[in-house]
């Protein structure tokens, strides 16, 4: 279960914090998770700036790339604890990504991100060896959620 505690702010994250002393709490997703590094591949530079925007806010560190080809050039480094990819990218399908993935490292959750979402494509990302499969558009907390459930434990 994710745990939700409070706000680092009262009402906004603009007002200063000595305002914030007698207001009443505004409950936030706050995952029990840090140190969680998370590379995410995806071709459409808005959804990669909003998508590291939303994990970076929670301490993961987000390593964003536009295509396979850059992706699998990072992997090889090492130290991912989850890979976040979209169906549709460049020079590659997410499928094909995945399965080039799972070959090089057959231990990291992924977590596809896409708007392709017909039964055949979930199918298809799972049978290629990923974990989850979340529609996008998706509520923040919806994909922190996921990306906590897939690698709870693997920061140790």
């Amino acid at each position: 279960m994710v745990q939700f505690r409070h706000a680092r702010w009262c009402v906004s994250p603009w007002e200063k914090e000595a305002s914030c002393k007698n207001a009443t709490p505004v409950p936030t997703f706050l995952p029990e998770q840090t140190n969680v590094r998370i590379l995410h591949v995806e071709d459409d530079a808005d959804t990669r700036e909003l998508v590291a925007l939303v994990l970076e806010s929670e301490g993961w560190e987000v390593v964003s790339v536009d295509n396979a080809k850059s992706a699998l050039t990072i992997v090889g480094a090492g130290g991912f604890d989850l890979y976040l990819i979209d169906n549709w990218i460049e020079g590659d399908t997410g499928g094909g990504l995945c399965r080039r993935l799972r070959a090089t490292d057959p231990h990291t959750p992924i977590l596809f991100y896409s708007g392709a979402v017909y039964p055949a494509d979930i199918e298809m990302a799972l049978s290629a060896g990923a974990q989850g499969y979340l529609q996008k558009p998706c509520s923040p907390e919806a994909l922190i959620e996921e990306i906590v459930k897939l690698t709870r434990g693997r920061e140790e």
